[in-house]
């Protein structure tokens, strides 16, 4: 016989449908990771020292302010001052309208978020409650710093962003996929160098690397592709030291994950 259907029976349902997706890695930012509604609060001006600013409560806002390509850039509810009496959430959009990066749970509840400002423009950073476009509820302080700015060293050549390609060369730079700017998510590419008429090998130098130091990684081999020796995995945030092939061409390959991005890396090739 059929069984009616009670309250109880509907809570049984509820809870194994939550077990499922909690056993599955789903969760409900899973379905939104960034809010990038609502109006003006405020025009800010980052220096670098920590300064601070009232959150009004109710709808999603944003504060806008000028960045600067290679300057890094921290708004935090953790640190320097401030502080979220709800379950927030932060998103920055460049001024390309691009989502940057958004974070929630940082500390406790509380957001926090940092990045590397791959263009010049007007920026914002989005304040709301999770998640992630949800209603500010009580009191809260966004703290916010220039942590500190790096120069960004043009690039003659880049990787691909999935993919191979090669080039043919003495001398130049040569960058990860996001070029002059921030690399994406979900990079996974490399780069043949052959060496030119002028030149019988292939040398680089790792002159910057900038971004998720667990797992955004360059990778050189000796030879032509990735299936030749390879001299060492980079993570971003370690320097790239003087290799050269032995074979003639050398091959970096560029690997990210979904997550933190920055400015990459470069190499000279002489």
């Amino acid at each position: 016989m059929k069984q009616p259907f009670t309250p109880f029976r509907l809570l049984t349902r509820l809870t194994t449908l939550l077990a499922f997706a909690l056993v599955w890695g789903i969760s409900p930012n899973t379905v939104q990771a960034q809010c990038t509604t609502g109006s003006l609060d405020l025009a800010l001006t980052v220096t670098t020292t920590y300064q601070t600013v009232s959150v009004p409560t109710g709808a999603p806002s944003y504060f806008e302010f000028p960045a600067t390509a290679g300057c890094a850039y921290t708004f935090t509810y953790c640190t320097g001052g401030g502080s979220a009496s709800y379950d927030s959430y932060l998103t920055v959009v460049d001024n390309l309208s691009a989502v940057v990066i958004a974070n929630d749970d940082f500390c406790g509840l509380s957001s926090e978020l940092s990045f590397t400002a791959g263009t010049t423009g007007l920026y914002r950073v989005y304040t709301s409650a999770c998640c992630p476009c949800g209603n500010k509820t009580g009191a809260a302080t966004l703290a916010y710093i220039n942590t500190g700015c790096t120069p960004i060293i043009p690039c003659d050549y880049s990787l691909p962003n999935t993919g191979n390609n090669s080039i043919t060369v003495c001398t130049g730079t040569i960058c990860d996929p996001g070029g002059a700017g921030s690399y994406a998510d979900n990079s996974n590419g490399y780069t043949v160098i052959n060496p030119g008429t002028a030149c019988s090998n292939v040398q680089i130098v790792g002159t910057s690397t900038d971004g998720q130091a667990c797992c955004d990684f360059v990778r050189v081999y000796d030879g032509a592709g990735i299936t030749g020796t390879l001299l060492g995995t980079y993570n971003m945030g370690t320097p790239i030291p003087t290799l050269t092939s032995t074979l003639g061409p050398l091959t970096l390959e560029f690997v990210s994950d979904f997550g933190t991005t920055g400015l990459g890396f470069s190499a000279s090739i002489s």
